[in-house]
């Protein structure tokens, strides 16, 4: 279903060149780099790593039923690494429309996919989908999502919509810390319980730092839930069927924590591209407005209601070995925030040796709308009034080179610098009070703030990516090394200086198929007060074999942090240990 979801905002921004900047992931440069057909994964995100894992959901297309990116370590939040389920291909089988995922694991892990198609006609689908994640042990954190998506083809036009609604719980598992080590804030509390602690390194935006007891942090509930809904409708001109192609979508999201505060977002995206003297002219249109409300509305630091437009008008040439994109965005903040954020869009590409090498440049820039339903999932352990502001990247230039060397190997080799202002990274909460003696008159907790700093950042990288042709070996490595200068923080808090992954796929017979994920982080800092503390390396090495038993039935077992070791992705959290999950998977 997700894939179907990912074609349908793709094709909403179709006249986008593959450097497009992709506001609803995150706020790094995003390229979709295609080269030839053979090449399967096709090569995204280059310039970034997204070694932390994300849960990926079942496609919408029910043929064939691939369970290659079925099942893969989870997002950071959620701190425990299933591994990749490995390919589900049946032989010469009649259509299976529908499947079923079930999986069981230590530390109470589980994991369960369903999709089943309502309709399914030539031009007409219906599918339901569920996913289910989680762990229920001292590491609580349980995710469970469903829906509906509903696609229409007609003899010029394609309509699409779809709701989901998904619930989220976990436990803040992390620990507290003073300004020695860490601490037990009820013990503390036994002795100390009327001191008066007041919230530093605080950014106001609509209320000024608040005051709390000892008694009442020691008290602060130890579990968050959130409630997620999504729902959208759009429509696109169909290829060649005019020369005037559009797409318009408008989506509405819905977010609320156990804090009381709701966020009510629509966001409208329109396309537009029409022939003009041999080559293309185009507009992108986003608007976003986006509305507040709290149990306790003082408590709530950020403005209740703003609106965002953004354009980006281009002019396109493409020809037979080269390409060039030029045009400008500008993103308009109406009643609140930066009111007026230019940057350019020029991207080009020229197959200098059309067989075997590309070259790739660019200049751009990007405003992102972070709204609580994306950062909440990107940090789930926020303090609950936490709403970052929109981060705008004024300025950044890319370049880059692709070459095959050799039959299914593709090579991309890159350069990426950019300036982001007021670029947010996350730091432990921290409070102060003049009523005890150090180490207790500060205070870190296991709930997260941001710290805001102008930043330059700059980065180099490569990926290689190899699939023989018969599918049945698939590789891809990716290494960066990541330099950054920050005004306003002393080092860019939890970044990685390197950071590498290696992912490989070996069917040993037509019905056995092993994985392989590694993963690895360094130079990575906290920030504890005026205090700089380096965090262990992250390094994590996964194994995963599946056996098809028969054409409707696929089992599976993941072993998971082979190394057990205790790395934390935000300070204070230690992920799982070693672990393992099996499971089984039927098509029907």
């Amino acid at each position: 279903m997700i894939n179907l979801k990912k074609k349908l905002v793709f094709l909403s921004i179709f006249s986008c060149v593959n450097f497009a900047i992709s506001l609803a992931q995150d706020s790094v440069f995003t390229r979709n780099i295609t080269v030839e057909r053979e090449y399967q994964p096709i090569l995204k995100n280059t310039g970034k790593l997204n070694v932390t894992p994300k849960l990926i959901e079942p496609e919408a297309k029910p043929l064939p039923a691939q369970y290659t990116d079925l099942f893969i370590p989870l997002s950071i939040n959620n701190n425990i690494h299933p591994l990749s389920s490995t390919e589900f291909f049946f032989n010469n089988r009649v259509e299976q429309n529908n499947f079923l995922q079930l999986g069981l694991g230590n530390f109470y892990n589980s994991s369960a996919n369903f999709l089943y198609s309502l309709l399914n006609r030539p031009n007409t689908k219906l599918d339901f989908y569920m996913n289910h994640i989680g762990t229920f042990g001292d590491k609580l954190h349980s995710t469970t999502k469903s829906g509906l998506v509903f696609d229409q083809q007609l003899k010029s036009l394609h309509l699409f919509a779809g709701v989901e609604t998904q619930h989220e719980r976990l436990k803040f598992y992390g620990f507290n810390f003073n300004d020695s080590a860490s601490v037990q804030l009820n013990e503390l509390a036994k002795n100390h319980g009327s001191s008066t602690y007041i919230e530093r390194q605080f950014t106001s935006i609509t209320r000024a730092p608040h005051s709390f007891t000892l008694q009442e942090l020691s008290e602060t509930p130890g579990t968050e839930t959130f409630w997620h809904l999504n729902a959208f409708g759009g429509l696109q001109s169909l290829p060649l069927t005019s020369d005037i192609n559009y797409s318009a979508k408008l989506n509405y999201h819905f977010f609320q924590n156990k804090f009381g505060i709701k966020e009510n977002r629509i966001h409208l995206t329109g396309n537009v591209i029409m022939p003009f003297h041999e080559n293309n002219i185009g507009l992108d249109v986003q608007l976003h407005q986006i509305k507040y409300t709290a149990n306790e509305a003082p408590l709530f630091n950020f403005w209740d209601y703003y609106s965002v437009i953004m354009l980006n008008p281009f002019y396109s040439i493409e020809q037979t070995n080269w390409k060039l994109r030029m045009g400008l965005k500008a993103a308009f903040s109406m009643k609140h925030g930066r009111s007026f954020s230019p940057a350019a869009d020029i991207a080009a590409e020229w197959n200098v040796f059309p067989q075997w090498m590309t070259l790739y440049g660019g200049l751009s820039g990007d405003y992102e709308i972070n709204s609580m339903d994306r950062i909440f999932s990107e940090n789930c352990f926020l303090f609950s009034d936490t709403r970052i502001k929109d981060t705008y990247t004024p300025f950044l230039s890319y370049g880059g080179v692709k070459i095959k060397p050799a039959k299914n190997l593709l090579v991309d080799f890159y350069a990426d610098y950019r300036f982001t202002d007021q670029q947010y990274f996350y730091v432990n909460k921290e409070y102060i009070t003049e009523e005890l003696n150090a180490p207790d008159s500060v205070l870190f907790t296991n709930r997260f703030n941001v710290a805001y700093s102008d930043a330059y950042h700059f980065k180099i990288g490569g990926r290689a990516a190899y699939n023989d042709e018969k599918n049945r070996f698939n590789m891809e490595f990716r290494t960066t090394y990541n330099w950054w200068d920050t005004k306003d923080t002393a080092l860019p808090w939890l970044q990685p200086t390197w950071e590498t992954d290696l992912r490989a796929n070996l069917g040993i017979t037509s019905n056995i198929t092993t994985s392989l994920y590694f993963f690895y982080k360094t130079g990575r800092y906290a920030q504890l007060g005026n205090r700089s503390v380096k965090m262990d390396n992250i390094m994590d090495v996964n194994l995963g074999i599946s056996y098809i038993v028969s054409k409707s039935l696929s089992v599976y077992l993941h072993l998971n942090n082979l190394l057990n070791n205790k790395y934390q992705y935000f300070y204070g959290y230690d992920v799982q240990g070693f672990n393992l999950m099996t499971g089984v998977a039927f098509s029907f």
